[in-house]
């Protein structure tokens, strides 16, 4: 049955479309005999086995590439510090040499897919008709998203606790989209969505953007070049110091 893409809005024969990409849950999959291990917020919630990958059609096959060959690849490459220049400093990984647009385009992207998605794993996120359609129209065109729409920050998340989780445990969790609260200017606070995926927390700010060029470093894309992923315990409530930050309506 041919119905419209929801990318290039064509008819055509829709791909099962991933949001947080396949290759990650393959690699899960691949290494726990081909299930994942389910964890659940709430407290009467059984542990589960699953082989779900959250995936549902939204994309022509052209398009599914195109994103493919956009974002996801150079970005999942370089996160793994593949053909890319990093440090690992007492406080974060410093990477350097490094397409930071490119990778705060990959997060976008993956914004905007799970916005649209019917899985429930992604019902946390709901961006407005006004935002999907301003995002949809730049990954189209292969141009980024204003940054006065949304700013994106990343942290490296870490488990210092004695008997905590390993790197290559954090690099095989993946977590349901979460929404955090963050206090903006003038008292009002702002819903951030959190992604964690690859051993990576990334934080998106939506409709703000920083008061203070003091920090321009926090927020990827605003250096070309480099960007330091400062390191983020898991195991603490991942809080943060607030960003100063103007509402744009």
């Amino acid at each position: 049955m041919e119905v419209k893409c929801k990318l290039c809005r064509c008819k055509g024969k829709l791909c099962n479309s991933h949001a947080i990409p396949d290759s990650l849950f393959k690699a899960i999959f691949r290494d726990n005999s081909g299930k994942a291990i389910k964890l659940s917020s709430l407290d009467d919630k059984p542990i589960e086995y699953s082989q779900d990958s959250w995936a549902t059609e939204q994309l022509c096959e052209a398009c599914e590439k195109k994103l493919n060959k956009n974002y996801e690849l150079y970005s999942l490459k370089a996160l793994s510090g593949k053909n890319v220049d990093f440090t690992r400093l007492d406080d974060g990984v410093l990477f350097e040499s490094i397409d930071t647009q490119k990778i705060r385009d990959f997060i976008v992207a993956i914004l905007w897919r799970a916005s649209i998605s019917e899985s429930p794993n992604y019902k946390a996120i709901e961006l407005s008709n006004k935002l999907n359609e301003s995002i949809r129209l730049s990954l189209n065109i292969s141009s980024s998203v204003s940054k006065r729409k949304i700013l994106v920050r990343g942290f490296k998340l870490i488990d210092t606790a004695e008997g905590g989780f390993t790197r290559e445990n954090l690099r095989n969790f993946i977590s349901s989209p979460f929404l955090r609260n963050y206090s903006v200017d003038e008292g009002k606070s702002s819903k951030v969505v959190c992604l964690v995926f690859l051993g990576y927390l990334f934080e998106i700010f939506i409709n703000s953007y920083p008061k203070d060029n003091s920090y321009r470093h926090e927020f990827i894309g605003l250096d070309k070049k480099k960007y330091k992923f400062k390191f983020q315990e898991i195991t603490i409530n991942c809080g943060h110091p607030n960003v100063e930050l103007s509402n744009i309506n």
